[in-house]
């Protein structure tokens, strides 16, 4: 088994190269004109793994971003079929550049290793994202809007470890983050009235723990994904803030027969400390209430609840219906009903590889603020 892991790695690092290269280098895969017949190139079989590497451009679209171009290269490592309980393996390369100006270079691993007993997760994002900032609270209005330039490099990684269950992984966090922010319009970011109003360095560590029984990590239909972490955010870590964040994320998928899925989800986000603006917790964006716009409502606090519906596929194609309640809130104002925030609406799944359930997604949402259309990779939940 120790040769077959160390060729299945081999591989796996081999991979992650071209999949950095494919992200910098023009390749004619990850440019072809359609995702259908992008490239598919298969390694050889030596330990009895399944080990495939696709490379494909995306045209998405959000309210926060208007229209995205982005190449993507995506590796997949599925386990030998005498490790029941090992998963399969990712590695996300993409590149992206927005009519909005904004451009982003990420590097996403998620390895499950040791037949599964461990799993390492990691992001590296190189970005620039000009955004809005309306202010903190429940209570903003679109003439609250002030325009800023965002510049960022951000590394987060965690690392867990199977206990007790097949299901159960606990483990630790880091991150670190370096923020430069310049504020286009008047305002509380140019006047230095909120905290993190120039950016600024981040560093956290943290731990965390995850209870999973989905069958697919991309889009599941039965099953259940826990996830909770607790994250410190100190200057003796070498950062320029200190505070500390808990999250909470519970989904639940029921299989309604029939090819017929159910996804439920609640989260509550937390901070107890001075958080910069552009770390509190948001509502809104292509995840979190879609038909609001991301980070127009943001605080201390969020509570957040959602549920889609999604029908049988009819060839590659599946329907889904959705809608959710939200509200963010801060230490001295409290939970209350006449700040809730709600949104609702269908969309459209292509799926682009049916043996994982990698799906492009197209959705449109509406809320109280108006409507959003959303066109991605993945499901939202």
């Amino acid at each position: 088994m120790r040769t077959t892991s160390t060729r299945r790695m081999r591989v796996l690092v081999f991979v992650v190269i071209t999949c950095v290269c494919s992200v910098i280098l023009p390749s004619p895969p990850l440019y072809a004109a359609d995702a259908d017949v992008a490239a598919n190139v298969e390694a050889p079989d030596e330990a009895g793994s399944d080990i495939e590497l696709k490379g494909f451009p995306v045209a998405a679209y959000t309210p926060e971003t208007s229209l995205t171009f982005a190449g993507f290269g995506l590796l997949l490592v599925r386990p030998d079929l005498d490790q029941p309980d090992d998963r399969t393996s990712s590695v996300l390369a993409a590149g992206a550049y927005t009519l909005n100006d904004q451009w982003l270079l990420n590097l996403s691993p998620n390895l499950f290793l040791d037949g599964g007993a461990y799993n390492v997760k990691a992001s590296v994002s190189l970005l620039k994202w000009p955004n809005s900032f309306y202010g903190i609270g429940a209570q903003v209005a679109d003439h609250h809007e002030e325009r800023f330039d965002a510049t960022a490099f951000v590394v987060s990684t965690s690392i867990r470890r199977r206990v007790l269950s097949r299901h159960l992984y606990l483990g630790v966090d880091y991150e670190f983050a370096r923020r430069s922010i310049v504020a286009q319009t008047e305002g509380l970011l140019r006047s230095d009235s909120v905290v993190g109003s120039d950016g600024g360095l981040l560093s956290a560590v943290g731990v965390n723990f995850a209870w999973d029984t989905r069958d697919n990590s991309f889009a599941a239909t039965e099953g259940s994904y826990v996830q909770g972490s607790v994250l410190r955010y100190s200057e003796a870590l070498g950062g320029d803030f200190s505070y500390t964040r808990f999250r909470l994320d519970g989904r639940h998928y029921v299989d309604l027969g029939h090819q017929q899925v159910l996804a439920l989800q609640g989260m509550w986000e937390s901070h107890v400390g001075d958080v910069p603006f552009y770390k509190l917790a948001k509502l809104g964006g292509q995840k979190r209430l879609r038909g609001l716009f991301k980070g127009r409502y943001r605080d201390k606090n969020m509570l957040l609840a959602q549920a889609e519906y999604r029908t049988p596929p009819l060839w590659r194609l599946r329907l889904a219906g959705f809608g959710g309640i939200g509200e963010v809130y801060g230490d001295d104002s409290p939970l209350s009903v006449d700040n809730l925030l709600w949104s609702a609406g269908a969309g459209l799944r292509l799926a682009v590889d049916e043996s994982e359930g990698v799906n492009v997604r197209a959705d449109f949402g509406l809320s109280p603020e108006g409507t959003g259309f959303y066109l991605s990779i993945g499901e939202a939940f």
